[in-house]
Order: structure tokens, then C-alpha cells, then sequence
């Protein structure tokens, strides 16, 4: 879809049995100060009434707010993929639809994408879960990103909600997210530090992340968290090691890999699973480290951020994971 000019930012919105939520969300985006947006909100096939409030929504502010609905559920990644099908703005934002972006947000992270021609524009948020103010990257590692400040940029992961991408970059690759699995934001948001030239940060917390555990508690389970994490660093892999310069960030790629191992690890080790359903788990994310990790525990990003009781775990589970078992 050609970019439309006067569109500055287009806001994606997917949505699924957010009722409960999704009014203050839309709230506070149809007050956007910025007033040259595009509000996308995607109801993927929600059992309450989402779809029947956003087209009220669409009632009131039919300039800016377009609905869309899928024929399936496919999921966050897959409702955005729609929302980015649709998009006409220059750049383009990530809401969750029980979270709340301050009404100046996208004014804000838009002056310093047009005043400096970025291609991330990323500002700080309050994290409900843990209760605290998280803040923006450090200036070291914004402006024009280098294999020193990209390699960081990966081994931290990051988030999609509290930033703007320029569409072009995204089109430029054909970025979509993963469909129909969670952690569908991993392997794009490690892919867009990859292949961007600049990054830029708002030092204010602009966002506020809720964390819906009644939700998550419905779909997830220690055991589903493996099979996540799994495909995650599948994903990571695949989408990042097709670089043509993967070497130069190979290091920041493999301290993601290595942490999502971990937590591969420790989701299995903690399941309901019995042993001799446990070992086979166990020795599939051995074979997958080994295939897609060349590197070892000796990575800066891994002896910065993992003890050394974690690394001890992960290289029995590389020889013997049939004695983490019995050692748990």
C-alpha cells in the first residue's frame, strides 16, 4: 500500500476478549496530540463483545480509526500482520489493547523521528507488573547503531509497544510477526535492531504496560512456556542467521539464544511432566542449542547477566540432561 503523506504514524491495536479494557485504551488514542495518525484496531475473533464496542468507536471518530476483523484466530502476530496490510503511515506504533499510551506519545516519539530521520524512536514505560518506571536505552547505544551497540541491542531483546518503527524499513523486508504462538515480537524486534541504521529514545515513561494474569494464566503452562521458548529461539535463529552480516552481530544473537535456553530449561524442570516425558524435552532443546549456539558460555552478554549456578545447569543439560533431572 503506497504510504499516505498525511498519515504521520499508524497505530496497531489487536484485540481479543479485551471488553474490559480496550474503551480506556482507545481513550487515550483517539486523543492522540499528534493528529495525524491512523488508529487500526484488529478484533481477532473475540467471544465478548470487542468487535460491537470498536465499531462504535469507529461511529464517533471515523477519521481516524479503521476495524478490522480476522476470518481466524491467529493470534497477536497475527492480527498485527492485518493491521500492517492496512497501514498508511509513515511510522508505525504498537498498542496492546489493555495497555495505555499517554496521549503525547506519538507527538513525542514523531518530533524525533522527523528531526532526526531514526528508524526506531523508543521511550521509557511503567511496567505494572513489577511496579517501577523503566527507562530508555542508554545514549551509548542510541544514534547510529554499530556492531557494538546492535550486539547489545539483541542480547536485551526489547519491546514493541513503546516505540515507533519507519514503515519503509519494515516494508523494505516484508517484516511480519509469527502467527498463531506467543513471543511472536522476539525474533521481528531482534530482526529490526539487525538491519536499522539509527535509534533514537524519549527519556519519559510514555507507556503503561498492565500484565492480564488471568488471561495468561488461562493459556499457559510451564509446559506451554518450553514449547514457546522452543520456537522462539527456532525463530531467532532462522530469521537472523540469513543475514548477510549475522557474524558481526552473532555474539548479542547468541546471548538471547543462550538466556532463552535457560528459560527453556527451567520451564521443563518446573513442569507437571513426568520424567521420562521431562528427557526427551530436554535433549531436543540440547540438540537445538547445539545446532544453533557455536559460540560458549565465555559470551560477555552471559557472564554480564546469568550466575554462574544458571550457566552450571545449562552445561549439564548440554552432556547429561538425564542427571539435571535426577539433580533437580
Amino acid at each position: 500500500m503506497e504510504v499516505d503523506r498525511n498519515i504521520k504514524v499508524t497505530i496497531i491495536v489487536p484485540v481479543y476478549n479485551a471488553e474490559k479494557t480496550i474503551i480506556n485504551c482507545a481513550i487515550n488514542l483517539v486523543n492522540q496530540t499528534l493528529k495525524d495518525i491512523e488508529i487500526i484496531f484488529i478484533d481477532d475473533c473475540s467471544q465478548d463483545n470487542c468487535y460491537e464496542i470498536l465499531q462504535q468507536i469507529k461511529l464517533q471518530f471515523p477519521d481516524i480509526v479503521k476495524v478490522y476483523r480476522t476470518e481466524i484466530n491467529s493470534g497477536p502476530g497475527g492480527a498485527r500482520n492485518v493491521g500492517l496490510e492496512h497501514a498508511s503511515g509513515k511510522y508505525i506504533g504498537f498498542v496492546d489493547s489493555d495497555d495505555l499510551a499517554d496521549i503525547t506519545m506519538y507527538e513525542k516519539l514523531l518530533a524525533v523521528a522527523e528531526n532526526t530521520g531514526t528508524d526506531i524512536v523508543d521511550c521509557g514505560f511503567i511496567s505494572e507488573e513489577m511496579q517501577t518506571v523503566i527507562m530508555p536505552i542508554p545514549d551509548e547505544y542510541t544514534g547510529t547503531l554499530d556492531d557494538k551497540k546492535r550486539n547489545r541491542l539483541i542480547s536485551k531483546e526489547g519491546y514493541i509497544w513503546c516505540k515507533i518503527f519507519k514503515r519503509e524499513l519494515l516494508e523494505r523486508y516484508s517484516l511480519r510477526f509469527r502467527e498463531n504462538v506467543a513471543m511472536e515480537d522476539t525474533d521481528f524486534i531482534l530482526f529490526v535492531y539487525a538491519v536499522a541504521d539509527s535509534l533514537e529514545c524519549v527519556k519519559e515513561p510514555l507507556y503503561k504496560h498492565t500484565c492480564n494474569m488471568e488471561s495468561i494464566m488461562e493459556k499457559m503452562t510451564k509446559y506451554n512456556n518450553y514449547c514457546t521458548v522452543y520456537k522462539a529461539m527456532e525463530a531467532i535463529s532462522e530469521r537472523l542467521s540469513a543475514l548477510s552480516d549475522y557474524d558481526s552481530i552473532r555474539v548479542g544473537c547468541e546471548a538471547m539464544l543462550i538466556n532463552l535456553y535457560l528459560c527453556g530449561i527451567v520451564n521443563c524442570l518446573e513442569s507437571e511432566l513426568k520424567n521420562k516425558e521431562m528427557l526427551p524435552l530436554l535433549i531436543d532443546l540440547q540438540k537445538l542449542k547445539g545446532k544453533v549456539v557455536r559460540g560458549g558460555y565465555n559470551n560477555p552478554f552471559i557472564l554480564k547477566n546469568i550466575n554462574e549456578q544458571c550457566i552450571t545447569i545449562m552445561k549439564l543439560n548440554d552432556k547429561k540432561p538425564w542427571e539435571l533431572i535426577i539433580k533437580q
